[in-house]
């Protein structure tokens, strides 16, 4: 039998001889929440620090997990625990802007999470070393899920990294990553080796560790008329061409194929991740779909200190498609990245045939966005017109079919307005649509974008540091004809925020169907000279913003003499 703690039963006793001695009658006892079960890896076989297979043991600790509805911890006493491909799970999961057009959607999975609730899981600091091409962790279907105190990476990241140790007369010279396991092809070329995987790489970056900013380039290891091995791990290269590469740049080349995500949240409710570190996302970064309410506190996501890695995610770092309620990202790093930082939005689908009056067939459009249901009964949707990207009319979602995995059928509440035209017009799930709010994080080491808002709901972009991003550090756009990434923007305050050398414009408003926005005592440091684009914005409130441009001279005298400067007046061009 079980009894609570002696403080809390003394607390009780007192409760209770209080109610007595005030003559209250008494009627129930104070009703005590039913502690939860408390559960070990250990128990299910799990070996800290052995090299063992870990997986099973986590794999059975779920599923004694799903026996406890009412609440269960799940403690990992602290170690590394290696999981590897052979015994993960295998399923089908259609990430949005990750499921390859030619794929069944698959995913080897190490943490396999399936409609468990009120769980949570400490780590004790403990490390997941991922030995294989997988995905970290899929929760679907789950609800009051808390992962806290815990840190993932992989032996071998899909990504390989060199850097650039000496440049002459028709070569350079570059030492791998110890990581980065490698083999010369035919004296020209090199076969890139993973654990259960072989790649040549397609997607290149340079990232200079001197000031700190990453970029993609084109293939800096093609066209070689030899490569040969002079030392351990250390590489000539002869190129045909030789090209702009300096001293100290790190390559980081990757196959852009999305086989596996970082960690696809799916369908879930009341998710926090705490105190989590990652040091390598493969295929994607952490991808949420059509989830509700997801907290994320002092995440990290950056490679490992000691590692000498400069890359930790082959895509977006964290990613929102189709998600409700509330988003809060606090007190995080958001790094190392090999696309955006942040990226919220809904999904348009193309409007195809219409069947009856109030009947629409609706169909995804971008290749890697597909396999899944994008609208449910009683869901709110707005039809738009994509030259304008204006919404011009509203309904409920009576009924959704998924008629082939790209196609819905959906039965409306009231008939199709006339002006839509067919193979144009999209449509908008607006009810699957959330507020976000990110502060007190820092974005760095990215090669695209730093954040991309698009959502109808109020959003707060506020205390955050983006320094060096390639692109504009925040880009607020809304299209139905590339990614098909959908929502207008009608509350956004960006807020106190610390901007530094970001691609230009540092802020980005696209696409004249935005409002509502607030840009407010934020510090930008420019690299050139534009802060701020709103293109068709209304309602946009600027104030106490403080913009620092690097001067540049005006007047260049270099290598003359007797110069005499006077009397020259300065104005502001119309």
């Amino acid at each position: 039998m079980l009894f609570p703690p002696a403080s809390r039963r003394f607390h009780v006793a007192i409760c209770l001889s209080t109610l007595l001695v005030c003559g209250t009658p008494f009627l129930t006892p104070p009703v005590m929440a039913a502690p939860k079960t408390v559960l070990s890896l250990s128990d299910f076989g799990a070996r800290p620090n052995s090299g063992a297979d870990a997986t099973p043991a986590f794999q059975a600790a779920f599923a004694a997990v799903a026996k406890h509805p009412e609440g269960a911890v799940l403690r990992i006493p602290k170690g590394r625990y290696d999981l590897f491909p052979a015994q993960a799970s295998k399923r089908p999961c259609f990430a949005s802007n990750a499921t390859e057009s030619n794929s069944d959607g698959t995913r080897t999975i190490a943490l396999d999470l399936r409609s468990l609730k009120n769980l949570s899981i400490e780590g004790n600091g403990s490390l997941l070393m991922m030995r294989g091409n997988m995905t970290l962790l899929v929760a679907e279907n789950c609800e009051n899920l808390t992962v806290s105190n815990l840190a993932f990476d992989f032996l071998r990241p899909t990504v390989s990294e060199l850097t650039i140790r000496e440049k002459g007369d028709g070569f350079f010279t570059a030492q791998i990553h110890p990581d980065s396991k490698y083999e010369i092809v035919n004296g020209n070329s090199i076969r890139w080796i993973g654990e259960g995987w072989t790649r040549s790489h397609n997607l290149w970056q340079i990232f200079d560790p001197t000031t700190e900013r990453v970029w993609r380039a084109g293939n800096p290891l093609a066209n070689m008329k030899k490569i040969e091995q002079i030392g351990p791990g250390l590489l000539r290269f002869e190129p045909a061409q030789l090209t702009s590469l300096q001293v100290g740049q790190v390559l980081q080349g990757r196959d852009t194929t999305r086989d596996q995500v970082g960690m696809w949240l799916n369908h879930s409710k009341n998710l926090t991740l705490r105190d989590v570190k990652i040091h390598f996302m493969a295929g994607f970064g952490l991808l949420s779909q059509f989830s509700e309410n997801l907290n994320f506190e002092r995440l990290q996501v950056a490679p490992a200190p000691q590692s000498g890695r400069t890359c930790a995610v082959a895509a977006d770092v964290l990613h929102f498609s189709g998600c409700k309620g509330r988003i809060t990202v606090r007190d995080s790093l958001l790094s190392a990245a090999n696309d955006d930082a942040l990226n919220v939005h809904g999904t348009h689908l193309r409007i195809i045939e219409k069947p009856a009056p109030n009947q629409i067939l609706v169909r995804f459009m971008h290749p890697q966005t597909w396999g899944f249901q994008a609208y449910f009964p009683g869901d709110e949707v707005s039809f738009v017109h994509p030259d304008t990207m204006k919404n011009f009319g509203d309904t409920k979602v009576l009924a959704a079919e998924m008629k082939s995995p790209r196609e819905q059928l959906l039965t409306l509440a009231a008939p199709i307005p006339a002006e839509v035209v067919l193979n144009s017009d999209c449509l908008e799930n607006t009810t699957w649509t959330p507020s976000v709010e990110v502060t007190n994080c820092d974005i760095k080491h990215i090669p695209t974008r730093g954040f991309l808002l698009t959502s109808r709901r109020p959003l707060l972009i506020q205390n955050n540091r983006f320094f060096r991003t390639n692109d504009p550090a925040i880009l607020v756009e809304n299209d139905a004809s590339g990614w098909y990434e959908s929502g207008p923007v009608r509350d956004l305050t960006i807020k106190n925020n610390s901007f530094i050398q970001c691609g230009e414009p540092a802020i980005d408003i696209h696409n004249r169907n935005h409002s509502g926005i607030k840009i407010i005592g934020n510090t930008f440091t420019l690299k050139d000279d534009r802060a701020i684009r709103a293109i068709g914005v209304a309602g946009l409130h600027l104030s106490n913003n403080t913009v620092k441009i690097k001067p540049t001279p005006l007047f260049d005298t270099t290598e003359s003499s007797a110069v005499m400067l006077k009397d020259n007046s300065i104005t502001l061009a119309p």
